[in-house]
This record gives structure tokens, sequence and C-alpha cells, in this order.
């Protein structure tokens, strides 16, 4: 029989393939268990939404009502609206029998459910009016949560995925308010505010003066240990009758810099060219391999920066620093004003292709592999012309 690849390349939601993140995960019941919010934050791909689906089977089992609403597409208040609404239909595991149409109208007040009913999916719609202030009925979606907790008698937890996106939306402030509004006076629910876009949604919960201030206890997701994610590398070899050396484990998660979406993906591929044992020219070899599927995205990334962007994003990926506003800095790498350069750095941290890494305080590419494919083709990717 064929052994199957160990390593996954999707949401993990099985605690026996995830790695770590005991201690967040016990967080993040624990808040749920007693009521509070919690904002989840790191950068992309690093384990976040696989978080949260460890979290839910276990809330499930408890008999939590777990809704999970991810906002990364949303491009205006209509969707987003939609978005949740789908999430708690979805959420509460309602049978397809003649009583939904009902039992939807029962909850929500101004929306009006409209079902399609195909030969293997059931799809929901809602038709509804433009409120007082030109908004869709967030504050019906928002209300119906709260309701379903107070009338079922059973606690909810509702996680927000990708949840800095709203600011994007038109009149932004005023949906925060919105949603501050019912949160903060709903009783048996829980929200969990998840992101990657970190300065922006540090701004939204530390600022005075915006609605969410102080509204969640903040969990980042730091990187996990190497001698954890080593040994976790091996052991799902081993499942498979594979043998991985401890030294290729090792490099996988240093090309990887601790990262788990990269972790996985270059495990993914090394096991895939191991017939017996992976060692580190296999390890090699799939880097290359994952520097070359990479390549892609990264050409759009480049491609979506200004001139000033690419500039320093060049310079962060050749040299990090802890200094970037320093004269021999600026010099070197040829920046034209350091207002310039602040501002684009400004703008590469919002979109978390910067960050500036505790450990040593220095500006840095968050994606490794990002840096990997600047350096490695110099000619091609930095050309500023």
């Amino acid at each position: 029989m064929k052994q199957i690849n160990p390593f996954q390349l999707k949401v993990i939601s099985s605690p026996e393939l995830f790695c770590d993140r005991e201690t967040e995960l016990d967080i993040l019941l624990d808040h749920v268990r007693n009521g509070a919010h919690t904002l989840l934050i790191s950068p992309r791909r690093y384990g976040k939404t696989s978080l949260i689906e460890i979290a839910f089977r276990q809330l499930r089992s408890e008999g939590v009502v777990c809704l999970l609403a991810d906002l990364y597409r949303v491009d205006s208040a209509d969707t987003l609206v939609q978005t949740i609404a789908a999430a708690l239909i979805k959420g509460l595991h309602w049978k397809p029998d003649k009583t939904l149409t009902e039992r939807l109208r029962g909850l929500f007040r101004s929306m009006v459910p409209q079902i399609t009913i195909g030969e293997k999916s059931i799809s929901v719609a809602f038709q509804y009016s433009k409120t007082s202030d030109e908004l869709p009925p967030l504050d019906d979606v928002m209300d119906a949560i709260g309701r379903f907790a107070q009338e079922s008698g059973k606690r909810v937890c509702v996680a927000f995925d990708e949840f800095q996106e709203i600011t994007e939306l038109p009149r932004s402030k005023h949906i925060e308010g919105i949603m501050r509004e019912y949160i903060q006076r709903q009783e048996g629910v829980s929200y969990i505010f998840a992101g990657s876009r970190r300065r922006i949604l540090t701004k939204m919960f530390r600022e005075k003066k915006r609605p969410f201030f102080k509204l969640a206890f903040t969990v980042p997701l730091p990187e996990i240990p190497e001698e954890d994610f080593t040994q976790y590398v091996i052991d799902r070899f081993a499942k498979t009758g594979k043998t991985c050396e401890r030294l290729a484990a090792q490099k996988i998660y240093k090309l990887s810099r601790g990262y788990p979406y990269y972790i996985q993906k270059l495990a993914f591929l090394s096991w895939g060219r191991t017939v017996v044992r992976c060692s580190r020219p296999t390890v090699e070899k799939a880097h290359r391999a994952l520097l070359e599927m990479e390549s892609g995205e990264f050409e759009a990334i480049w491609q979506g920066l200004s001139l000033v962007q690419k500039q320093v994003l060049r310079a962060l990926a050749f040299e990090p620093t802890a200094s970037p506003y320093a004269m021999s800095y600026v010099t070197r790498h040829r920046f034209g004003s350091t207002s310039g350069l602040r501002k684009a750095l400004m703008v590469l941290e919002d979109k978390d292709f910067v960050e500036r890494y505790p450990r040593t305080d220095e500006y840095r590419l968050t994606d490794p592999y990002l840096a990997y494919w600047m350096r490695e083709a110099p000619e091609r990717r930095i050309s500023l012309e």
C-alpha cells in the first residue's frame, strides 16, 4: 500500500498532526471558557487558523457552538454581513428540513433568507434593505449571534479570521463601532480576532480612539522552538517507515527560519524525494523546488510595490538592520531621503512584508522565502527600472 505524505499543506484540525502550541491553545481555551475575547496575531501562514480549528474541536466537545468567519476576501459591508451570516448558519449545523426557512427567519429580524436546494448541497442567500445610515444590516447579524446564545442557553465562540481586512472597507470606523456595540454587551459569547497584518491589528486594539480599544487579550504566536519542530519532522517521517536524519530535519527548520507553513511544505517536498533516508542534500533539492514554486506569488508582490518600497525591501533582504535610518545605511543603499524611507517602511510593515524581529530588534523580511527569492537572482529581482 502506497504511503501518504504525513505533512499537511492545508489547515490542520487534528491534534496529532499539530506541533507544539500547547501554551497558546490552553490560553485560548481558558479565555473562551471564561467569556473573554482574544486577539490572535502572527504572520500569515503561521498556524492561526489551525490553532483555532484545534480549539474549536475541543470546545465543540464541551457543547460550545463555534463559528468561523474568514474575512480575507471581504470587500464591502455587504460581503461582510453575508460572510458573518453564513458562518452563523454553518456553525449551527441545523438540519436542511422543511423548518429551516422558518428557523432562519426567526434568527434574523430584517434579513430574509433565500434557500436554494441542490443535489448535494444547500445554499442560503439573504435579501435586505439598507439601514438608515445606508449600510447593510450588520446590526441584525451581530444581534442574531447574541440572541441565539441567550435563547438557546449555549455558549458561543466566534472567530474572525483576517479581521484587519475590515479596516479597508468604506466607513470602516463606523463598522467597527457597530460591531463593538453588540460584542461588548453580549453574554455567553466569546470572540477571537485573528489576523496577520500585525501593525494594523495592534492599532485597532491599542489606540484609545478606536472602537476595539482594550476589548481583547493579545496572544501572539511566536516561533516554535527548533528542537520541538525538528523532532516533529523526524517522528512524522518515522510513522511512514522513512528516516529523516537529525541534521536534515534541522536544515528544514533553519531554511524555513521556524516558519510553520514553510516547514510543512519543505518537509512535504523532502519526504516526497526520500526513498528510505532523508539527508541534507535531499532537503537542499526540495528547497530549490519550493523556491521555484513560490516565485509566482513573489513576482506578484514585487510588481505591486512602489519604486521606493522595492528599494527598501531589497535592502532588508540583503541586509537586515536595527538602524534603517542611520546615515551609513541610507547612503549604502542609495535611499533618496529618510522621509521616503520612513513612509515606505511603514507601508511594508502594514502589509506585513517587513517585521521588526524582537530577539534582535532588526527590521527584516517577514517571509524567509521572499528574502531567498530576492537574494538568489538579484539581476531579475531587484531591478528598479
